[in-house]
């Protein structure tokens, strides 16, 4: 991991603007992509697989926004959120039908862009809740 450590920068009388301090310059690329400051950043794990375990409520899907990493494997471990019973997600052209217990969907991103992640009702389709799955070089 980078990180960027930023001065204060002064050009004759004039001082330039100063970013934060320390950084982690996965958080510059992201806030430049217009993704929010409160997106959920995934860690490559010891195999160095980025691991992320979602869950979808009636009304929620968490993390609502969840930023990867091009080129490498990713893994989401969704599951239904607690009393919430037929309930499907929807990622990537998959349709999956997901309950207490998770199901996994792999990939490995091939190109950056922001793609939705939707959580909705078997019973009720208009009943769904988007978050978004980010992915930066």
């Amino acid at each position: 991991m980078k990180y960027l450590l930023i001065g204060l920068l002064v050009v004759g009388n004039a001082q330039a603007q100063v970013v934060t301090a320390h950084e982690h310059s996965d958080q510059i690329i992201a806030r430049e992509s217009g993704i929010h400051s409160e997106a959920w950043h995934a860690v490559k794990d010891a195999s160095g697989v980025q691991r992320v375990n979602v869950e979808c409520g009636e009304n929620y899907i968490d993390p609502p926004e969840i930023v990867v990493h091009q080129g490498v494997p990713v893994v989401l471990s969704v599951r239904a959120g607690k009393n919430v019973t037929n309930r499907e997600v929807l990622f990537s052209n998959q349709k999956r039908s997901i309950d207490k217990k998770p199901i996994t969907i792999s990939f490995t991103p091939t190109a950056s862009g922001h793609f939705p992640l939707v959580c909705s009702s078997l019973l009720d389709g208009r009943k769904r809740k988007e978050g978004k799955l980010h992915v930066i070089k």
